[in-house]
């Protein structure tokens, strides 16, 4: 009887132990995941940024003022 408990008691520890790795491992990939969301936030408003300011330069050199081509209106 006493070695059935010893044996249910190593299973459980065992069990115990897998269990905390497999949860370690998850919360490092959730912390993970949430540094790469956060990355990505930031590219994606430096391109819309840059993508605003692009745009705002080509419709001025288009539609804007054309002194500096040597044409006067």
């Amino acid at each position: 009887m006493d070695q059935n408990f010893q044996n249910d008691s190593k299973i459980e520890s065992q069990i115990r132990e897998c269990f905390g790795k497999v949860a370690y491992t998850h919360k490092a990939h959730e912390k993970c995941a949430d540094w790469l969301t956060n990355k990505r936030t930031i590219i994606k408003t430096i391109e819309i940024i840059l993508s605003a300011i692009t745009t705002g330069g080509f419709l001025y050199s288009i539609f804007g003022d054309n002194k500096f081509m040597g044409v006067s209106a």
